[in-house]
């Protein structure tokens, strides 16, 4: 896009940014206070309904006063004598304009009360609903301290009442009782009130009354109310009034016309229109302008640069006009550049084929040349080394070797490579590989040194990390075989005699591969690792040899060396033992030393002999210690809990014993109910302890802890005679069982009886996901699936055996409790 569109884009959008602005300002004068002044025309004529209610009130409440204090009305509540309220006539209800009376005791009831219809002018009886707020609660008995006025809800309708205590003549002494007046909020109310505030006003009961969806609240006097927009011309105000209670009692709604609203729209549309009239040829000459000022000399400069660039010639320079100002400094500053740039072009055609860094070193190796690369290579301002020796920011390790081959070159001038680390502005090193030519005067005189050199740290890092991978372990980080045998061979020469070698060999590392997985084992090596060589000094030669064997080489030494060395590595496995109680480290540790004539590698042979002497020495123990760190690693993860154990053990002991079993069968399959779910130690948790049912993928995956128990008895001598139950203990009678799929008699007695113990303890146990079942539960459940998962030939052996137990147990609870 050009300049010239971009500057009409912008004045375009400023424009109509400026109009928005103006728009939604105007819009917030006019129309928005117009709404606030037509909100505030309709809460006065709500404070003038509300005014002349409490008018009404008064006048009610004079009412009562005069005849609460008027002596006859005193006498009556002394006499109980209605000859007292013989002025009580009709034309006083009429001019009072009163629908009743009541003359209250001072409990709240009733002692004299008449009812008057105003608009057939005879009496009638009391209002219906009005005696239900009578009695020693009644509102009206606060009258006998003061007056009370305001409206009650009626049956019929809602009545505006005043109430006065009756007091003796001269208002001295106690009152008597309590005169209440009141009349109907009626229609002659409302039109009066119309009349007075210009606006038709209706009236609802609270309950009646739906409130529009558009409200704005509002209170005047303290009175609830509400403004709500009808239409464009229309507005309504509501006015809620409370009772004597405080409660909602009646509901006057009015609409009145919306001239200020009116108004404000007409004058904001008038407005926007004069902005849009004086917005136009505004924009027109404000382009007018700018063209001719600004965009027009921009347009030609930019064409003179066009000219310069597209002939690639440096000796153009660019056209200046008479006017001063920025756009004249702009085309000077551009012509002072392109001077600079002709006198920079020769020095741009020596270096801008030049590879890489390259200096030029005189005959003392002093810098006289520095090409601008060094700046974004090594930091240095190629200024600032100027004069300065080269061998100054050579490695001090590295300063010999180049020092030497300088002089060497200055005199064979024989062209060779050499590699060397460089400092860093910041000080660090790079390494840098240079190659040296000679310059030479007119007499064949060396003049100075050009030298080209290259960045290559980044190929002697991966150098470094190809000799280290090749050296060490990555999953230790110790020195590898391959590292431990160069060692071996450097030091069979004899000069380090006597030379000791102390092999280990983690025990066990298959079974936590198998049941737990490769990960868990490789956390074991490491730890092995780590303790192993922290019995050594930094500089001893400790290596992984093998899957699960390391080996230390310590030259110098002597047998008590090496019995101390040993003694340090099985402390050190204790301790970690102690401290890291997940897993289990167990080590078998072999040693030897021989003297200057004895040969390494059989010296290696009799270190392995013996490690794995003692291996057999201790691996049925170590076996059998690492099953009960899978056991109790299962039981920490809350899956199976030991008195469950012990319930199962129970059972499964009391039903071999009731079919006759052997004692060393019923020892076999007490270990069995212990140990039958060892294999899921390799189960992941999410698994375990998923509360939604499986998918098909992960039944699979569950499957599998069978075959991980059997691989893990099989690995320990205490459950090699049950590895086979741990395998098929998942069968059922009629073959849909895994991981083999047996059926009836092919599945192992020992697996049958457990299937049955296994689901009655399951089903009576609490559980997170469910409560226990009852023994009649699961007893149902038991014979529910006789025959297709469970013996039918065990399952009522088995329940009279669960029912025989429980009912010895309520005899001891009863003997107990007796």
């Amino acid at each position: 896009m050009s300049l010239r569109n971009k500057t009409f884009l912008i004045l375009g959008s400023t424009l109509i940014l400026l109009l928005v602005t103006m728009y939604g300002a105007f819009n917030h004068i006019f129309l928005q206070s117009s709404n606030e002044m037509e909100r505030n025309d309709v809460k006065q004529n709500i404070t003038r309904i509300n005014r002349a209610l409490q008018s009404e009130l008064r006048k009610l409440d004079t009412v009562a006063f005069d005849w609460a204090n008027w002596d006859a009305t005193y006498d009556f509540m002394e006499t109980r004598s209605q000859d007292s309220l013989e002025n009580l006539a009709d034309d006083y209800f009429v001019n009072l304009q009163l629908n009743f009376m009541l003359f209250l005791d001072s409990r709240g009831m009733i002692v004299y009360a008449t009812g008057f219809d105003l608009d057939e002018e005879a009496k009638k009886p009391i209002p219906k609903g009005l005696s239900t707020h009578l009695g020693p609660d009644s509102p009206f008995l606060s009258a006998e301290a003061d007056s009370v006025n305001g409206l009650l809800t009626l049956a019929s309708d809602t009545a505006m009442v005043a109430a006065r205590p009756i007091l003796p003549p001269g208002e001295d002494g106690s009152p008597r009782g309590t005169l209440v007046v009141g009349r109907y909020l009626g229609s002659s109310d409302l039109a009066t009130w119309s009349a007075s505030t210009l606006v038709p006003i209706q009236k609802y009961s609270y309950s009646d009354f739906h409130y529009p969806e558009d409200l704005t609240p509002v209170t005047v006097d303290g009175q609830k109310g509400y403004v709500s927009v009808v239409n464009n011309s229309t507005i309504s105000g509501i006015s809620v009034l409370a009772d004597l209670y405080g409660e909602p009692a009646a509901v006057l709604e009015f609409d009145q016309a919306r001239p200020i609203q009116q108004m404000g729209a007409e004058t904001f549309h008038r407005m926007t229109l004069i902005m849009l009239i004086i917005a136009l040829p505004f924009s027109i000459f404000m382009i007018f302008f700018m063209e001719k000022t600004i965009l027009s000399r921009v347009s030609r400069l930019s064409q003179s640069f066009e000219k310069v660039e597209s002939r690639k010639d440096v000796f153009k320079r660019l056209e200046k006009e008479g006017v001063k100002d920025e756009l004249s400094s702009l085309t000077g500053n551009i012509n002072q550049m392109l001077n600079q740039l002709e006198e920079s072009q020769q020095n741009m055609m020596i270096t801008q084929n030049l590879l890489d860094l390259v200096v030029h070193l005189d005959p003392e190796g002093r810098f006289s040349y520095i090409s601008p690369s060094h700046k974004a290579v090594l930091g240095h301002d190629p200024h600032d080394l100027l004069g300065v020796s080269a061998f100054d920011l050579v490695h001090p390790s590295d300063r010999a070797k180049v020092v030497e081959s300088f002089s060497q070159f200055a005199h064979t001038q024989t062209i060779e490579r050499q590699e060397f680390r460089y400092r860093h502005i910041k000080g660090h090193y790079l390494w840098l590989e240079s190659i040296a030519n000679p310059l030479y005067d007119e007499h064949d005189n060396i003049t100075g040194i050009l030298v080209s050199s290259r960045d290559i740290t980044a190929r002697k890092e991966m150098e470094e990390q190809m000799r280290r991978l090749s050296l060490y372990d990555t999953l230790t980080g110790l020195y590898n075989r391959t590292y431990f045998e160069q060692e071996m061979r450097r030091l069979q020469n004899g000069r380090s005699a006597p030379i000791g070698i102390i092999i280990c060999d983690v025990d066990g590392l298959k079974l936590f591969n198998d049941s737990m997985g490769h990960s868990v084992g490789d956390d074991l090596l490491r730890s092995a690792a780590e303790v192993i060589k922290s019995c050594f000094r930094e500089e001893d030669m400790v290596a992984r040899i093998g899957g699960d064997e390391f080996a230390v080489l310590l030259p110098h030494s002597t047998p008590e060396t090496l019995e101390t060395a040993c003694h340090r590595i099985r402390e050190a496995i204790s301790r970690y033992n102690e401290e890291s109680p997940g897993l289990h480290l167990s080590i078998s540790i072999g040693h030897a030393i021989g003297d200057g004539g004895t040969n390494i590698t059989e010296l290696f042979k009799e270190a392995d002999n013996n490690m794995y002497r003692e291996k057999l020495h201790r691996s049925r123990s170590a076996r059998s210690a690492t099953v009960q760190i899978l056991m109790k690693a299962l039981q920490a993860r809350d899956y199976v809990t030991e008195g469950h154990a012990d319930r199962l053990q129970n059972l499964v002991g009391q039903l071999a014993q009731t079919l006759e079993l052997p004692k060393h069968k019923i020892s076999d399959i007490r270990l069995f109910a212990q140990f039958h779910d060892i294999g899921k130690v390799g189960i992941p948790d999410r698994l375990l302890f998923k509360k939604a049912p499986l998918n098909e993928e992960e039944r699979q995956e569950m499957k599998r802890h069978c075959e991980i128990g059997h691989r893990i008895a099989l690995s320990a001598p205490d459950l090699v005679p049950i590895a086979d139950w741990i395998l098929k203990h998942h069968e059922w009678w009629d073959g849909n069982g895994y991981p083999f799929g047996l059926k009836e008699l092919e599945i192992p007695l020992e697996c049958r009886i457990l299937a049955i113990a296994d689901a009655y303890d399951a089903m009576t146990s609490q559980r997170p996901y469910r409560d226990a079942l009852s023994h009649k539960e699961a007893a149902e459940e038991l014979r529910k699936y006789s025959g297709s998962q469970f013996d039918p030939n065990l399952v009522e052996p088995f329940l009279d055996i669960v029912e025989q137990q429980l009912k010895e147990a309520n005899q001891n609870r009863d003997n107990d409790i007796a």
